[in-house]
């Protein structure tokens, strides 16, 4: 059993209003403004990892780019054996995991320690005096 509706009672409906289709023109239109870009971004962008990628697993000749050979993951077996490789991938790692860590939280550090300095101050404490 359901109660009676109350009179002044707000009732909302399911329908799609003029506003509601509005919204979906403009949504449609920005769509459109950016189907440009997109296709752009996956020109520049996209298609060359993934042609660097399928390359990856091709011999190609040194002075005839059009004679190639798939070679599968022979590529990759080559790269991790070579020493001079596996030194550089440990270099790098050595900087993301450490150097960038410690970078951040240095830059973080003095913004926190400037973040009080008033603009002209001849110190760098933060102030806690207020001007009268």
């Amino acid at each position: 059993m359901t109660a009676p509706p109350v009179p002044g009672a707000l009732i909302t409906r399911s329908t799609s209003s003029a506003s509601d289709r509005g919204a979906r023109r403009d949504t449609g239109a920005a769509w459109l403004m950016l189907a440009p870009a997109v296709v752009l971004l996956a020109w520049w962008f996209v298609a060359p990892i993934v042609q660097s990628v399928l390359l990856s697993f091709q011999q190609v000749s040194k002075f005839d780019f059009g004679r190639r050979s798939v070679v599968g993951l022979d590529n990759y077996a080559q790269l991790f054996g070579d020493p001079a490789f596996l030194r550089s991938l440990g270099i790098t790692g050595t900087f993301v995991l450490g150097v960038v860590p410690a970078q951040t939280l240095l830059a973080l550090l003095v913004a926190a320690a400037l973040h009080g300095v008033r603009r002209g101050g001849a110190s760098c404490a933060p102030h806690t005096s207020s001007r009268t």
